[in-house]
């Protein structure tokens, strides 16, 4: 369409719903990525903070506000020890509940540096409501062996993740650690 002289939204029609939304959805993980990986290096990623929506493992993908009372109880802490609750993060849409203070405040910051407003989440609104969803996932019956075979050395991961986390993403933590991994880790 773009080689016809068509403007680019008449473009943008001419491409499958379905790969609208396969790309819709890589954006929403995309910005998902940047916002875990900034609360992984100021160290928060594992820790609720005031504002934050707080993931019940346990409640079928449920979130409440944390706020400032019940930031410090002890009953608050032990749960997230315990990886019953965690801090979530956006898949952004129009539909998802929103963070308060500071923690939405890096949300927004974090969509606002990829060019993003209310207005694009308008446009992505057939294609994603919005969700949120933990910021980390516990991993499972994990095992990591290595061995050669008739193609040479490899390395065999084999581990349990919950419903809509990426294996390849603990892979890729497992086999190239970064500068940020070692803080997972910890």
């Amino acid at each position: 369409a773009l080689a016809a002289e068509k403007s680019p939204q008449q473009a943008c029609k001419t491409i499958s719903r379905q790969l609208q939304k396969l790309w819709v959805n890589a954006l929403q993980s995309h910005l998902f990525n940047a916002l875990l990986q900034h609360r992984i290096t100021d160290g928060t990623w594992n820790t609720l903070m005031f504002g934050d929506l707080a993931w019940k493992h346990d409640g079928g993908g449920r979130t409440f506000e944390v706020t400032k009372e019940e930031l410090h109880s002890d009953d608050l802490l032990n749960r997230v020890d315990a990886f019953l609750l965690s801090p979530s993060g956006p898949l952004w849409g129009l539909k998802m509940r929103l963070t308060t203070g500071e923690v939405h405040e890096k949300e927004i910051e974090v969509r606002e540096s990829f060019g993003l407003d209310d207005g694009h989440l308008e446009t992505m609104r057939k294609f994603a409501e919005g969700v949120r969803r933990p910021l980390r996932v516990e991993v499972r019956e994990s095992k990591a062996t290595n061995g050669t075979d008739e193609f040479g050395e490899y390395v065999q991961l084999k581990f349990t993740l919950p419903a809509g986390s990426y294996a390849t993403v603990v892979a890729n933590y497992c086999l190239s650690p970064s500068p940020w991994f070692e803080k997972v880790a910890k």
